[in-house]
């Protein structure tokens, strides 16, 4: 019996533990994040070459957060004509209170103001597909910061928010252009043939031709899509018609080696070029990864002649 009543005042104390201990357990208040949507003149979106005097860039800025500390607006400024590629540049910083009903409306960027930022002797200094990327960097009232790194090197800001259309978003960032007005509209079903590179890439591998589609998004920006990459079927890449040149910038096609995306972009600033006059684009396109994948996905350079049917 005496054995019987130990083993029950064990079981009892242990369960009494086990009460407490739940008692003590919290689930920590989920924490709003940062929520910083800007949204950018689609007329002002890039420099005008043609009028950089008076050329601008114009944006908008909203937020439905309460405790916003700083939005600090950095950028990069990037020289076609050298390739040389600025530090960082502080640009402006907002606070809480520059915001009125939630938004800073009609910010706007001279290109005179960015030459002076950047240490240009005026805008006339710029050259044509000259770019500055702009980077967004939130500060929160309780010292949280977006985007930083997490775990694993993760990001604080989802994928599915970053440069969203939706409100709930988060916009890290935009490039503009020195740009020139187009003097048409590429818009079109165009036949593309590899002239030089490797056998597979923008093509299938039983023929070095076939047809591609660009389609207007803004401005000198256009979409690239309905080809082929390494045997994959409706690829599709942005496109930047900027002052005689075809310029692609760092993108993936959706495809992956296991390890790494396979990235491709224009191998060197001013290689690809487009004649209005004869209604035929040439440009070189490179395919890379950003860890080394190794077979057709590692510097497969590919050189294509892209002109309308």
């Amino acid at each position: 019996m005496r054995i019987t009543n130990i083993l029950l005042i064990a079981m009892m104390g242990i369960a009494a533990a086990a009460c407490q201990d739940d008692d003590k357990v919290r689930v920590p208040d989920l924490e709003d994040g940062a929520n910083v949507r800007i949204q950018l003149d689609a007329d002002f979106t890039n420099l005008n070459f043609d009028d950089i005097a008076s050329a601008q860039i114009q944006y908008n800025v909203f937020s439905e957060n309460e405790n916003i500390e700083s939005i600090a607006i950095t950028m990069v400024y990037n020289n076609a004509q050298t390739g040389e590629v600025s530090d960082s540049i502080p640009v402006v910083t907002y606070t809480q209170s520059d915001f009125q009903n939630g938004a800073i409306m009609n910010e706007t960027w001279t290109a005179a103001e960015l030459a002076s930022l950047i240490g240009l002797s005026g805008p006339e200094a710029f050259n044509g597909g000259d770019y500055m990327e702009f980077f967004n960097t939130t500060t929160l009232t309780d010292g949280r910061v977006f985007p930083s790194e997490t775990i694993n090197g993760n990001l604080n800001v989802p994928p599915g928010i970053v440069n969203s259309a939706a409100t709930q978003i988060f916009s890290v960032g935009w490039t503009s252009f020195v740009a020139c007005p187009l003097p048409v509209n590429y818009e079109g079903t165009y036949n593309v043939v590899l002239t030089s590179g490797c056998a597979d890439g923008f093509v299938p591998d039983d023929g070095p031709s076939g047809t591609v589609t660009l389609t207007q998004e803004n401005g000198p920006i256009y979409t690239l899509s309905d080809f082929t990459v390494f045997g994959f079927d409706g690829r599709s890449v942005e496109v930047l018609f900027i002052c005689g040149r075809v310029l692609i910038i760092n993108q993936s096609p959706g495809l992956s080696c296991g390890t790494a995306d396979v990235v491709y972009n224009t191998s060197v600033l001013g290689a690809g070029t487009y004649d209005p006059e004869a209604e035929e684009l040439s440009f070189s396109l490179i395919y890379d990864s950003v860890t080394a994948c190794g077979g057709p996905f590692e510097g497969c350079e590919n050189q294509f002649v892209i002109s309308a049917e």
